[in-house]
């Protein structure tokens, strides 16, 4: 029974579809086995990306949170977030890497599909291009790094065309929820969120949708693949 129980524990993505045909919600969580079939992911654990979003107020999403049961292969997920509180309702599949089901809200429902994802540990390369100053070269960096099992995330990057700095180090406030990241730089007060450009799709492979933030200095966008 105990190894059912675990078997939702860890990082999620879900794709929530209305009915009417508007744009789908992504929402990340990494979620924590309570006992007795509970899971939770508590504020600060679960992200909410419409439209693939990843602008700067992405991470900062304190107030959203999942309650999940588990009985059998039947689960039941309650999001609770300001305006968009919705009740999945869905099965795990055997394999516990997938869940589906449909989802029930005030403006009526949908579907959704969901999966789970592995560490973020691993290469990341991208193409970043300013919105402040748009005639400046894009931004290339390489970035390695690892994450632990508190889901916090450290490592370096390498970067080009940037007249601040040629390296960076991440380290507190790094972290990943579901399969998104946040990487920060307090030395040079960089902030790079990416999250996964799954286009209405649950992909492993997908690039990352990014944005970043230099305090005092710039903001822009850009795509970033692991590697």
């Amino acid at each position: 029974m105990t190894q059912v129980q675990n078997i939702v524990n860890g990082q999620w993505n879900i794709i929530a579809t209305p009915t009417d045909a508007g744009s789908p919600v992504n929402y990340y969580a990494n979620i924590t086995n309570w006992g007795s079939g509970s899971f939770t992911a508590p504020g600060g654990s679960v992200l909410v990306a419409r439209n693939n979003n990843a602008d700067s107020g992405f991470f900062e999403q304190t107030h959203t949170s999942l309650l999940s049961k588990l009985v059998g292969s039947r689960v039941t997920i309650a999001l609770n977030a300001s305006g968009n509180n919705r009740l999945f309702t869905g099965v795990l599949s055997d394999d516990g890497k997938t869940m589906s089901g449909s989802y029930a809200d005030a403006l009526g429902g949908g579907t959704w599909v969901a999966q789970r994802r592995p560490a973020v540990t691993g290469t990341y390369s991208g193409i970043l291009t300013s919105i402040a100053n748009p005639s400046e070269k894009p931004i290339l960096f390489t970035a390695d790094i690892s994450q632990d099992e508190a889901f916090r995330v450290t490592g370096t990057a390498v970067v080009e065309n940037s007249g601040r700095f040629a390296s960076l180090k991440f380290d507190a406030g790094s972290r990943a929820v579901g399969g998104a990241i946040r990487l920060v730089d307090s030395s040079n007060d960089v902030t790079l969120n990416l999250v996964p450009y799954e286009d209405r799709n649950l992909s492993l492979n997908a690039p990352f949708y990014a944005s970043y933030r230099i305090e005092g200095g710039d903001v822009g966008t850009g795509t970033v693949n692991a590697i």
